[in-house]
């Protein structure tokens, strides 16, 4: 793909140092991770999106869920039968099944070795 302007590290502007440039992803994160975590907290959990976004993770881990890992492991089926898969993507389909559907526990393995941290679902 043709893209008409050089990547900004690599063409400098008039006057501007280039390992200015270069250093300049690498200070803005490291301002960012030095900001108060205050400005990252929780809103309401009754909120109308919290509200939305738990429905949608209740239907994905509900049966609607079970019914799209049921039919992407019918395709990695069909695909194996007419010998047109790469067993790459059918470990990695596998493996990101697992990890979805096993989410729960582990974020509560997390949330053990943490603390008390509650969840808004």
């Amino acid at each position: 793909m043709f893209f008409p302007f050089p990547p900004f590290w690599q063409a400098a502007a008039p006057g501007v140092n280039r390992p200015v440039i270069r250093i300049l992803p690498l200070l803005l994160s490291v301002i960012f991770n030095l900001m108060p975590m205050e400005a990252f907290a929780q809103g309401p959990v009754n909120s109308t999106i919290g509200a939305v976004l738990c429905y949608i993770a209740g239907m994905m881990y509900g049966n609607f869920g079970r019914a799209l890992a049921s039919i992407a492991i019918a395709t990695l089926g069909v695909q194996a039968m007419l010998g047109r898969i790469r067993w790459e993507s059918a470990i990695i389909v596998g493996i990101g099944i697992a990890v979805f559907f096993g989410a729960p526990a582990i974020v509560a393995t997390f949330l053990a070795v943490i603390g008390t941290v509650t969840l808004g679902c």
